[in-house]
């Protein structure tokens, strides 16, 4: 069986709340729908976490949460202005559209902070979804060249 290995990064004190379903609006959702945003990789992961940061702590956790290749679906089309900021309303919709389908686990979906780079758009509802919690979380010091 092929799996996927899908990453978070947050706070420290926020390890135990990795891959927790979310209402908030962001890029690809509207809020109306729980959703977990994780990344394809650990890089891009630790990006998508800074950009919403003021300052950059100094501790943080990684998880990772393996998904099986086959429930993760690929968005084929792109709507336009998907990496616009701020984020539009016809491209939540794509999101919530695809949340309410219940079509797979989740949606591969690029990073509009990381070039040729991929997040996944996690549905908490799909039965696939039930029980999962991080196989793996890891603490680590942020470098310091971050935080100039």
């Amino acid at each position: 069986m092929d799996t996927i290995t899908a990453f978070q990064i947050d706070h420290q004190d926020r390890r135990e709340n990795l891959f927790t379903p979310t209402g908030t609006p962001a890029r690809w959702t509207s809020g109306r729908h729980p959703a977990v945003y994780a990344s394809c990789t650990a890089s891009t992961a630790l990006l998508e976490f800074l950009v919403h940061q003021k300052l950059v702590p100094g501790t943080l956790c990684c998880g990772r949460l393996a998904l099986q290749a086959d429930a993760v679906m690929m968005l084929d089309v792109l709507p336009e202005g998907w990496n616009d900021w701020p984020y539009h309303p016809h491209v939540q919709q794509v999101g919530d559209d695809w949340l309410a389908s219940h079509q797979a686990l989740a949606l591969r979906i690029p990073s509009a902070v990381a070039p040729a780079s991929f997040n996944l758009l996690i549905n908490p509802r799909h039965p696939a979804y039930s029980g999962r919690a991080p196989q793996f979380v890891e603490t680590f010091r942020a470098d310091t060249r971050l935080r100039r």
